[in-house]
């Protein structure tokens, strides 16, 4: 069958709309590599919420006596900290999180696809921003246990300050050097497009 110059030009532009449909549809599938999708937001954000609840409480305790109140918001604080399945969590103090813990959440961060298909030089700028958080809190959960072994307030209270640097340490700030900052620098370097290596040191 011969087809004339016009029957020509509908195939082919029938085909061309075809094939941009196809384009369309499928870069829909393709998450960009550079943006930082909702449920990773989120999880970051459930992340800082925790800690905020912890810090909350490292607040209350170093300013608190007798030792005995120090040590009850420092128990609440080691809780919120490792969640329901660390080896220091005591059921018998409250637990205002939702029990899963701060270093765990922070586990679940490394996981993230931004940072999964993240290029290599971004992603190793990213694990070591994670490395320095998971540091951090390590740091605070050893102070907060040496601060339940005090028997007296005021070294207590030296400690309690310690975990309070070391919780706003791993908190951070947004303006922060990515490799150096906490989880508010990290979830501005994850939300940003693009995330070239020749800027992975923001």
């Amino acid at each position: 069958m011969v087809r004339t110059d016009t029957e020509r030009s509908r195939v082919m532009n029938s085909r061309r709309l075809w094939l941009l449909a196809l384009l369309v549809f499928s870069a829909t599938l393709i998450p960009s590599a550079g943006a930082l999708d909702q449920a990773t937001a989120d999880l970051i954000t459930k992340t800082i919420e925790q800690l905020d609840l912890a810090l909350e409480q490292v607040v209350y305790a170093h300013v608190r006596f007798p030792i005995e109140d120090l040590k009850s918001h420092a128990h609440v604080a080691l809780n919120l900290l490792e969640g329901r399945r660390g080896s220091d969590y005591d059921p018998s103090y409250s637990d205002p999180g939702d029990g899963i813990g701060v270093v765990n959440y922070v586990q679940r961060i490394r996981q993230a696809p931004e940072i999964q298909r993240a290029p290599e030089e971004t992603r190793v700028v990213l694990e070591n921003a994670l490395d320095n958080v998971s540091l951090y809190l390590e740091q605070a959960m050893n102070h907060t246990l040496t601060a339940l072994k005090q028997t007296q307030l005021t070294p207590a209270q030296g400690e309690m300050r310690q975990v309070l640097a070391f919780l706003s340490a791993a908190k951070g700030r947004e303006n922060e050097l990515t490799a150096a900052g906490g989880l508010l620098a990290l979830k501005t370097r994850l939300g940003e497009q693009g995330g070239s290596p020749q800027n992975s040191q923001k």
